[in-house]
């Protein structure tokens, strides 16, 4: 039976009560911290989006120091669009981390207070994995878990070991299309139910060959 993974160390993806220029410096650190950063080498959104929506956010806050109205409402929906980035680059790193504090202090996030008790997580049922609608693609999903704040969808092509290397795609949805995937291979497919407090809980896994 699956089991929450224990994570001792954690990070802090709490930026509502940062100030506009605290938060511009904060996104700035956690992106140059994990840019070339050994520990996180397939960051999950990629830097170039992170980068994208830093950039976006600091012209934004630049022109909104005239408070023209227009302005400032362009910032703020661009400090909404860097949030959700940094959240789910947060998801990720976490997941690679995997407790060690060092590797989480790496990545330029604060580090979280520890806090309990944490909201119950529980598996993720129904695991459905199809052929998608295009040649390489898998369709995932899973009955909703309460208290879910995203889900890990993770791959793999070698046999489920505690070693398994799991390549993983994450999404606020509990459906999810994997593409890119190679014609005529085997992988089996698990999901992650992540908490508010990134607590994880895995499904069972399901063996499907690509279309």
């Amino acid at each position: 039976m699956s089991q929450p993974i224990n994570i001792v160390g954690k990070i802090s993806t709490a930026f509502v009560k940062l100030s506009d220029a605290v938060f511009s410096s904060k996104s700035s650190d956690i992106y140059t911290s994990m840019l070339n950063n050994v520990y996180y080498v397939t960051p999950v959104p990629d830097l170039a989006t992170v980068s994208a929506a830093l950039q976006a956010y600091t012209n934004a806050l630049i022109a909104a120091q005239t408070r023209e109205r227009t302005a400032v409402q362009l910032k703020n929906q661009a400090r909404v669009a860097l949030t959700d980035n940094l959240k789910l680059l947060g998801v990720y790193v976490t997941l690679t981390a995997n407790g060690d504090t060092a590797k989480l202090a790496s990545s330029g996030y604060d580090m979280a207070k520890s806090r309990s008790p944490k909201p119950p997580i529980t598996k993720p049922e129904n695991l459905v994995v199809v052929a998608g609608v295009n040649s390489g693609e898998l369709d995932i999903s899973v009955n909703t878990v309460a208290n879910a704040m995203s889900y890990a969808y993770q791959y793999t092509t070698s046999s489920v070991t505690g070693d398994s290397i799991w390549i993983t795609d994450i999404s606020t949805s509990r459906k999810y299309t994997i593409s890119g995937l190679v014609s005529g291979t085997k992988y089996t497919c698990r999901v992650g139910a992540v908490g508010s407090k990134n607590q994880i809980v895995y499904s069972d896994t399901v063996t499907r060959i690509v279309q």
